[in-house]
């Protein structure tokens, strides 16, 4: 429905501000993808830091605004640094979620013409639709590495910045 070259919640939005409404899926299919993925995840995002800053204590802004902080040395100062664990677990967590998504497969099923076929889609598709199980099984190990390896940068930057 969000990508409907008619009637999605795409086009409308749009529609209303005077912009183009293509049919997305076959003239930019993977713009498409970027902007579906982008949408998904903002909510996951925005709860995320909606509770982590429903979580600084008042009396921090409190005092930084006795000591003369604007509002933006406070967000500098006092916000940003307590949004910084939240901020890498949501950059670590989007990022495995994109690199592992199946979900361009439900929209496009890697199509037009294999232009939206990322890796996950075409590991399935080489390991169950060629049947080829061992090059499958292969590029399943590659994402797996990939995957570990972004999880140990993520990870070493946390505890950099939490020492």
């Amino acid at each position: 429905v969000f990508l409907d070259p008619t009637d999605g919640t795409l086009n409308r939005m749009l529609g209303a501000v005077g912009g183009p409404v293509p049919d997305w899926l076959q003239t930019y299919p993977m713009l498409s993808l970027c902007v579906y993925n982008t949408w998904r995840g903002t909510a996951f995002s925005m709860l995320l830091f909606d509770a982590a800053l429903r979580g600084i204590p008042v009396s921090f802004y409190e005092a930084a605004a006795v000591s003369g902080a604007s509002a933006l040395r406070q967000f500098w100062d006092v916000t940003l640094p307590m949004l910084k664990p939240q901020l890498m677990t949501d950059m670590m967590m989007i990022t495995l979620w994109t690199f592992n998504d199946f979900s361009p497969y439900l929209l496009t099923g890697g199509g037009p013409a294999f232009r939206t076929e990322v890796l996950p889609i075409f590991t399935y598709r080489v390991a169950f639709r060629s049947f080829d199980l061992g090059y499958g099984a292969a590029l399943s190990m590659l994402l797996l590495v990939v995957n570990l390896g972004l999880a140990v940068i993520y990870m070493r930057s946390m505890k950099k910045k939490a020492a």
